[in-house]
């Protein structure tokens, strides 16, 4: 989708960036000043006298970072005008308001930004419990070969939208993978809302791990939401947790202690396609399902400790399909799809729902598909539109 603005994509680099003089997104030599104030109305913002303008752009692409301690204060805000340039009351006009009336504060606009952990740059995600400084169309790029650690868990509440696009969080194309180290036996970012994207990163745990994950829903409807080519290969007890209705492409779990990636039941589809998954303590991939579509498809899954895939999509008010497809899973030590569909007639929909078709099983444990609950015949699931069909066994 293209959008009819431009919007701010702030850079982070741990080496020269700054996060107490720089907003990361700007001219490429940040302004500052120190005797910021805003009128009324929070949305107008005179800086020192004699600041030049010239190069600061109008069309939303740049963002200006006001110091405000306050408790929930906006720090950060999207320009959309100036006025005064050199002059003795030079103003920038936003388009999310600060606080009102204040001033005396520093602030910057553009330069780099040093880190996504200071206690500044996560009001970008969250600001005092509530959304974030981050608006919808806003990107912060993790810049190549930027490294840093983060200390606590990260949540993130600002959604993005529909109208204007996701909040984004990435590391720079075409460049080396940003590595964050996280060393809290926790969750690295907490996903709250809907519309984020993540992209292109490297999470590497450290330190005790009974319980980190490295992304985690918490059980939060998604849509929108998508992880995108991240590594998740050091460290983790599982890559990503209670994911309800968002995707999970092209990324690389390896190593964890549990389950690689696991869901939650739900009224919207997860979707799975073309990860590679391998060494997972348990299951590389686990379905809890209930409505829409789960889609497992064009994942390479290998050396798993149980299942490839556990799917427990069998609830009585199953409604949404399961499609696994397309998937090369190798010497996982339980059956390779482990059904667990139930057979009572209260139960017996999810049958109907459930597709499994043109997967390649090589040196399966047990099976390569195996329905645990007895009773389970072929004529009962050709009665009830179960789809077998196509898969390979080596």
């Amino acid at each position: 989708k293209k959008y009819s603005m431009a919007f701010p994509v702030i850079l982070v680099n741990a080496t020269g960036g700054s996060d107490s003089a720089a907003s990361g997104a700007g001219p490429s030599t940040a302004l500052t000043g120190t005797a910021a104030a805003t009128n009324g109305a929070g949305t107008t913002v005179t800086l020192d006298s004699g600041t030049d303008l010239s190069g600061v752009a109008t069309d939303g692409s740049h963002v200006i970072y006001l110091v405000d301690t306050t408790a929930g204060a906006r720090n950060f805000g999207k320009i959309t005008a100036t006025a005064g340039s050199g002059g003795a009351t030079p103003t920038v006009t936003v388009s999310n308001a600060f606080g009102i009336s204040i001033s005396g504060k520093s602030w910057a606009i553009g330069g780099v930004r040093a880190s996504i952990n200071s206690t500044s740059s996560r009001k970008l995600f969250e600001n005092n419990s509530g959304n974030g400084d981050l608006m919808p169309g806003w990107i912060i790029e993790m810049q190549s070969g930027h490294t840093e650690t983060v200390t606590s868990r990260i949540t993130w509440r600002r959604a993005g939208d529909t109208t204007d696009g996701p909040c984004v969080l990435r590391g720079a194309s075409g460049g080396t993978r940003p590595v964050i180290t996280f060393n809290q036996d926790d969750i690295f970012i907490n996903v709250r809302n809907n519309h984020l994207q993540m992209q292109f990163m490297e999470i590497v745990h450290t330190g005790a791990a009974t319980n980190a994950r490295a992304f985690d829903m918490g059980g939060v409807t998604g849509p929108g939401v998508i992880f995108d080519d991240i590594r998740l290969v050091t460290g983790w007890t599982r890559g990503f947790n209670n994911l309800v209705g968002c995707t999970v492409q092209n990324c690389t779990i390896g190593n964890t202690t549990s389950d690689a990636m696991a869901n939650t039941a739900q009224t919207d589809g997860t979707r799975f396609i073309n990860n590679y998954i391998y060494s997972a303590g348990a299951a590389g991939i686990v379905l809890n399902g209930v409505a829409g579509i789960q889609l497992v498809s064009g994942n390479i899954i290998a050396n798993c400790t149980t299942q490839g895939i556990q799917d427990n999509c069998s609830r009585a008010d199953q409604s949404g399909a399961v499609i696994i497809e397309h998937n090369d899973i190798y010497a996982c030590g339980g059956s390779t799809i482990s059904g667990y569909v139930r057979t009572s007639s209260a139960n017996n929909g999810s049958l109907g729902s459930l597709v499994l078709r043109n997967n390649y099983f090589k040196g399966c444990g047990k099976y390569g598909i195996e329905f645990l609950t007895s009773g389970i015949t072929a004529t009962m699931l050709k009665a009830y539109g179960t789809v077998i069909r196509g898969n390979a066994y080596d």
